[in-house]
């Protein structure tokens, strides 16, 4: 059965909706350095991207490499599930082990005595792409919350086509390693299915917003027409949650009309009302407190 979003874009395409190109995905650097993302600096020049080295892509290892200790924790997250169905990342710094199987499991191990222990573990609820592949699941490393240490974002993409290429699925982890007295603790906030996340830094903090497109159709404009739309929302993290930041941009959300000739781009095509309707309320974020630690 198809997801229903990737459902939605058949039935649009095949109605004769107007369907677009997507907006690019950021590519990776292969040598571990800064992610380029030309859709952002294109539609929002005024937005600073993460610095280059804040964000790192980290290659899965292969099944091969797995050592003893690894596939004892990889047993423990998905008892019987075989190596075709897990991925495993080694992350670069405090010796965090990551684990995320077929079935839709992310499980986090911390390092203790010199082996990996579960210390988490987190649902997906996305039924996206395979394990392998341009689809399957990769991680970006870097201190998303400006506290020092290390953390982590994991996409998922769909494996679709077309315009569904850009349906994937992001969860930012927050990780704090052990310290005397404490034990390895671990966050997961799902930023949930849509179509592209794009990590900024608006403000040149080193603190990371992210960029979360989302697509609608509205059955009559204010021209009399159907359109199809990209929304462009801002989320943040504060207190050690995401937070929506759309109030702190004039003008956002953003309503993009997918049309093929980039100056009709931002085309007045609905009213706020239309927009309110839309959207369908809030992204389920708080919104950003002013003067709020963290």
């Amino acid at each position: 059965m198809l997801p229903r979003t990737i459902f939605t874009l058949v039935v649009l395409f095949l109605s004769g909706g107007i369907i677009a190109a997507p907006p690019a995905i950021p590519a990776e650097s292969g040598d571990g350095g800064a992610s380029v993302d030309s859709t952002v600096s294109e539609r929002f020049p005024d937005f600073s991207l993460p610095a280059p080295g804040v964000l790192s892509f980290v290659p899965p290892i292969e099944p091969a490499a797995w050592n003893d200790a690894e596939r004892a924790v990889i047993k423990e997250c998905a008892s019987g599930a075989s190596d075709e169905d897990v991925a495993l990342w080694r992350l670069p710094r405090d010796g965090w082990v990551v684990v995320a199987t077929a079935d839709e499991r992310l499980c986090v191990c911390a390092p203790h005595d010199g082996k990996p222990v579960l210390v988490a573990m987190h649902r997906i609820d996305f039924g996206g792409g395979s394990l392998r592949g341009v689809a399957g699941p990769g991680i970006d490393v870097g201190d998303l919350d400006g506290n020092g240490t290390l953390d982590m974002i994991f996409h998922w993409g769909s494996g679709g086509c077309g315009l569904a290429a850009n349906i994937g699925n992001d969860t930012v982890v927050l990780l704090e390693p052990a310290t005397p007295g404490a034990a390895a603790s671990v966050r997961f906030l799902p930023l949930g299915t849509h179509y592209g996340m794009h990590p900024l830094d608006i403000d040149r903090n080193g603190r990371i917003e992210f960029l979360v497109t989302q697509f609608v159709r509205c059955e009559m404009c204010t021209d009399g027409k159907s359109h199809n739309f990209w929304v462009w929302e801002l989320v943040g993290i504060q207190v050690g949650r995401l937070v929506d930041l759309n109030a702190t941009v004039p003008d956002f959300p953003r309503f993009e009309w997918l049309s093929f000739a980039p100056e009709d781009r931002w085309r007045t095509l609905l009213t706020p009302a239309m927009k309110r309707k839309l959207r369908g309320g809030e992204l389920g974020f708080e919104p950003y407190r002013k003067g709020a630690k963290g």
